[in-house]
């Protein structure tokens, strides 16, 4: 598991929530430990082809970690939820654009998950970044009320406007180790 992936899974899995009252917005080298609400992970996009003809990128972007519980005390000067500011989260964008919570309890059910992943759910995300959206997938960590993660839900969006979703989990739903 590459570095990027384990940060993916610790945040998700919430080794790195703050303690109780203290901030969880990171600036600098330390927004890879971001908690679970508000935070920012740092990870690398990287992607190959090598026909027809050889092409390759890579580069890094910021995925806004965020608590379904937490989304309207994220509101602020910089980052805007369900309005415009130079970093935004929007519902629209992710779910059926509503109520988030619901639409994911909602999907749990229809995988028969939702007794075991009765806890939080955090979605990492791409934000809106001066009112431009580029999202090609969210991931949707499903925890247990002890904290331990579940399940994943990965919320993949084309270039067309549609939405595909992915389900990470073991059989019977038991704990996803790294």
């Amino acid at each position: 598991m590459d570095s990027v992936a384990r940060r993916l899974y610790r945040t998700a899995a919430g080794d790195h929530a703050p303690p109780a009252g203290q901030p969880t917005a990171t600036t600098g080298r330390d927004r890879s430990k971001a908690g679970l609400t508000g935070g920012i992970l740092v990870a690398k996009v990287v992607h190959k082809r090598l026909r027809p003809r050889v092409n390759a990128f890579a580069y890094k972007v910021n995925y806004l970690c965020v608590s379904l519980s937490d989304i309207d005390r994220l509101d602020g000067r910089w980052l805007g939820v369900d309005r415009a500011a130079p970093v935004a989260f929007h519902r629209r964008d992710h779910g059926d654009g509503d109520d988030l919570q619901r639409w994911i309890r909602a999907r749990l059910r229809d995988w028969q998950l939702d007794r075991v992943c009765d806890g939080d759910v955090v979605l990492i995300t791409l934000p809106r970044m001066l009112g431009y959206v580029f999202n090609p997938v969210s991931f949707w960590c499903c925890r247990d009320a002890a904290g331990r993660l579940r399940a994943v839900l990965c919320e993949v969006c084309n270039t067309f406007g549609e939405r595909h979703n992915y389900l990470v989990c073991h059989d019977g739903g038991r704990p996803i180790a790294p």
